[in-house]
């Protein structure tokens, strides 16, 4: 039995194997294959996830449905971490979608509507000079 070289990444296979050899190399760099795309999918969902988190949290002062998206983005990161077996990231994440979801339905409850910041009212923003006394 004399082993020869194939000329990728998959190793050695056994001339004296024949197309038994073949097919299970075949085979093992078709799994190969199937775990870098399992990989990379995967990467790619945990990268869009944190980044729906970052850009929902710096936009959540302009609405409420800002804060829905925190938190929903939290929920995948936290399934991201469920995946890749980091269980402290998962409960971190678990964690802020619970309490992002909470302070939206606070905010829905308050009657704040789109809007969570608590700026000057429509009112006050069209006749500014009821709030400097001069008329």
């Amino acid at each position: 039995m004399i082993a020869s070289d194939t000329g990728d990444r998959s190793g050695l296979v056994c001339e004296s194997a024949g197309a038994g050899g073949r097919s299970a190399l075949i085979r093992s760099i078709i799994e190969a294959r199937g775990k870098r795309i399992l990989a990379v999918s995967l990467t790619v969902f945990g990268l869009v996830a944190v980044t729906a988190m970052v850009v929902s949290y710096a936009l959540e002062a302009r609405s409420h449905w800002y804060v829905l998206t925190f938190a929903v983005a939290c929920a995948a990161a936290s399934i991201y971490a469920i995946l890749i077996r980091s269980w402290p990231f998962a409960a971190v994440e678990g964690i802020w979608c619970v309490i992002k979801r909470r302070s939206r339905e606070e905010s829905t409850l308050l009657g704040r509507g789109s809007r969570s910041h608590h700026g000057p009212s429509d009112a006050a923003r069209r006749a500014p000079h009821r709030l400097y006394g001069s008329q």
